[in-house]
């Protein structure tokens, strides 16, 4: 955010032109990520890994702002 102006940032868009040179509002950029790791034993593949991370990214879009968001996967020593 601190590549924003204040202005901007109380607002929460910034005022720009789209690339058919008509002024519009534009979000502020945020950033989200979801990591899911394994140890090699709790999914199929990495398509179902794939999917676990996806569903983690769907839930942390539902936060404000840039969030980060992981899971893990560990084998549990005996």
């Amino acid at each position: 955010m601190r590549f924003y102006s204040e202005k901007d940032r109380q607002k929460g868009f910034i005022i720009g032109k789209d690339r058919q040179g008509k002024q519009q509002n534009f979000p502020l950029v945020t950033m989200t990520i979801a990591v899911v790791t394994d140890d090699g034993s709790k999914f199929q593949g990495p398509l179902d890994m794939a999917k676990r991370a996806a569903e983690l990214k769907e839930y942390a879009k539902t936060l404000p702002g840039s969030n980060y968001v992981k899971q893990e996967y560990l084998e549990k020593l005996s």
